[in-house]
C-alpha cells in the first residue's frame, strides 16, 4: 500500500507480510520526502487489543521494559498530569503493569525502553500480543487503556466493551516531530505476533519469547514462538551447564520445564540460552 500524506506531501509505503504457519505478521514501512526542503512529521500506528476476551479483564498485564514513563493523559488524579514522569512498573507502591490496579484511563509514552519489544498478556485467557521493533529508529512506544471503573465506554464501542491501545511511532511522544531532509527516506520493519500459554515474556525477539523465573533451587523456563521452531535450550548456573534440551516450539504449544539447579551454588547467576541451528 502506498499513499501520499496531503498536508506535508510525504510518501508512505506499507507492506504487511503474513508467512505460512506463523501466528503473526511483519510490517515494513518506508517514508519518503520527495521535496527539495526538509519536512517535519509524525507517524504512528495503533493496535486495539483485548486478548482472548470480550473487553479487557483485570487479569491483563502490560510488558514495557523501562523504569520511567511520560504521562500523556490520565483520569486518576493520584497520577502525574500530562508531561509528568511516572516510575514504572511500580508507582507510589502500586504495580501499574497490572491492569487490575488502574482506576481510570491512562496513556503514557515509554521512549527509553531497555529492550526492543512491548507486549500485553492476559493471565486468565493465557493470550497476548508482542511487538518487536528497531529502537534506533522507532522511539515511540505508547500505551493507553480506559481502566477499571471508566464510565463512558459506550462513547468508544457499540456495546460498552473496552480495549487497550498499543502504539508504535517514530517520534518519542505526540509533542515531538521527526524531520526528513530533502529527498530523504526512512525504512524500518516491525514484527507483531500472538503468544499463548507462556505466562508473559521476560524478554522477546522477532522469533519468540522467553520467560524465566527462579523458584528456590530451580528455574522455571517457558518459551513461545511465532511459528514452529526447533531450538536448543541451555541452562547454565555460573559457568556450569545444568541442562541442554532440543525442543520444538509452536505458537499454540510453548515449551515449559522446571529445571533443577545446584543447591550448593544457588547464589550463582542463572543464564538461559535459546539457540537456533546457527547457534
Amino acid at each position: 500500500m502506498a499513499i501520499e500524506e496531503r498536508s506535508r506531501g510525504v510518501q508512505a509505503r506499507v507492506e504487511v507480510t503474513l508467512r505460512p504457519g506463523e501466528a503473526g505478521f511483519t510490517v515494513r514501512t518506508t517514508l519518503h520526502n520527495p521535496h527539495g526542503e526538509a519536512r517535519a512529521l509524525q507517524y504512528w500506528t495503533n493496535a486495539m487489543l483485548s486478548p482472548g476476551a470480550h473487553g479487557v479483564q483485570a487479569s491483563l498485564r502490560f510488558y514495557y521494559p523501562t523504569d520511567t514513563v511520560i504521562v500523556h493523559s490520565r483520569g486518576d488524579g493520584s497520577l502525574p498530569d500530562a508531561h509528568g514522569t511516572m516510575a514504572w512498573p511500580v508507582h507510589a507502591g502500586i504495580d501499574m503493569s497490572h491492569y487490575a490496579n488502574w482506576r481510570d484511563y491512562l496513556g503514557f509514552f515509554a521512549p527509553n525502553l531497555l529492550a526492543p519489544y512491548t507486549a500485553v498478556y492476559d493471565e486468565a485467557t493465557e493470550l497476548g500480543m508482542v511487538r518487536v521493533f528497531p529502537p534506533e529508529i522507532v522511539r515511540g512506544n505508547k500505551l493507553f487503556a480506559f481502566g477499571l471503573g471508566f464510565g463512558d465506554s459506550r462513547a468508544y464501542t457499540d456495546d460498552g466493551s473496552q480495549y487497550v491501545e498499543m502504539w508504535s511511532g517514530l517520534s518519542p511522544t505526540f509533542w515531538d516531530d521527526v524531520t526528513l531532509g530533502p529527498g530523504a527516506s526512512v525504512t524500518w520493519g516491525e514484527t507483531w505476533y500472538a503468544i499463548a500459554g507462556t505466562g508473559g515474556p521476560s524478554i522477546a525477539g522477532a522469533e519468540g519469547t522467553l520467560t524465566a523465573a527462579r523458584e528456590g533451587a530451580a528455574v522455571r523456563v517457558t518459551i513461545g514462538a511465532i511459528g514452529e521452531r526447533r531450538w536448543t535450550v541451555r541452562v547454565l548456573q555460573g559457568e556450569r551447564s545444568v541442562a541442554t534440551r532440543e525442543v520444538v516450539v509452536r505458537p499454540d504449544v510453548p515449551y515449559r520445564e522446571l529445571v533443577s539447579l545446584d543447591d550448593a551454588a544457588e547464589a550463582r547467576t542463572v543464564t538461559v540460552r535459546v539457540e537456533d541451528a546457527r547457534g
